[in-house]
């Protein structure tokens, strides 16, 4: 059988007087001495040679059908993916495989807007985990093949939201003032309170916090595990 296991070739040793050669309805091929090479044969379609040498009157019948052991390769995954859900790219899925079969289809599950061939449009998607499925379909006819599938899964996680609050004064009669907003609140993240121009927040790790010192102030909030922020 050959490397892709789509076809094979029949070698015969023949016993006899050269020249060698094929009659009646033989299939082609080609003699080389006392052997005899048939041409690529599609795995699973049956051979027949009828084989005459040069004095005898008589012929060899070689006959039969060989099925190579022929399996599709989806490929191997590369590595599992995971991003924020304020990130808007289009994902090549065929970057997640390596060395796979050409001809398969993506599918994933569980089923959401974006997919288009083997591309993936992350813009809008739900936070959730999903399962991308490339899948190279069997074949019954010659030369038959077993399918394969390989699958590699894209986490989209949430971002959140940072909102620092309203713009403050102090003054002589408001010496502290409030930082902070409509901010997402949840233990997944961590908060942190920073100043370009020397201000400093009294409880700089806090959601909310105050200040007695003017400038500008800045919240940076991130998830503990997946590391998105905003």
């Amino acid at each position: 059988c050959n490397a892709k296991d789509t076809t094979y070739q029949i070698v015969i040793n023949l016993s006899g007087t050269a020249p060698f050669n094929t009659i009646g309805n033989s299939m082609k091929g080609t003699f080389a001495g006392n052997t005899f090479t048939s041409d690529p044969i599609l795995s699973g379609l049956s051979y027949n040679f009828v084989i005459k040498d040069a004095k005898s009157c008589d012929s060899v019948v070689v006959k039969g059908k060989e099925l190579c052991p022929c399996k599709a390769f989806a490929g191997t995954p590369v590595g599992n993916i995971s991003l924020c859900s304020n990130i808007d790219t289009t994902l090549n899925l065929n970057d997640l495989i390596a060395n796979e079969d050409l001809g398969g289809k993506w599918s994933v599950v569980p089923n959401v807007a974006g997919l288009n061939g083997n591309s993936f449009k992350t813009k809008g998607i739900p936070v959730g985990t999903y399962n991308f499925y490339y899948t190279l379909s069997g074949k019954s006819t010659a030369p038959p093949c077993e399918g394969d599938t390989t699958n590699v899964s894209l986490t989209i996680n949430l971002s959140p939201v940072a909102d620092a609050g309203a713009d403050n004064f102090i003054s002589c009669k408001q010496s502290v003032v409030n930082l902070g907003g409509k901010s997402t609140n949840d233990p997944a993240f961590n908060y942190l309170w920073t100043s370009p121009n020397g201000g400093i927040a009294n409880s700089p790790t806090s959601l909310f916090t105050t200040t007695n010192l003017k400038g500008t102030y800045v919240l940076k909030i991130s998830n503990k595990t997946s590391g998105c922020f905003a």
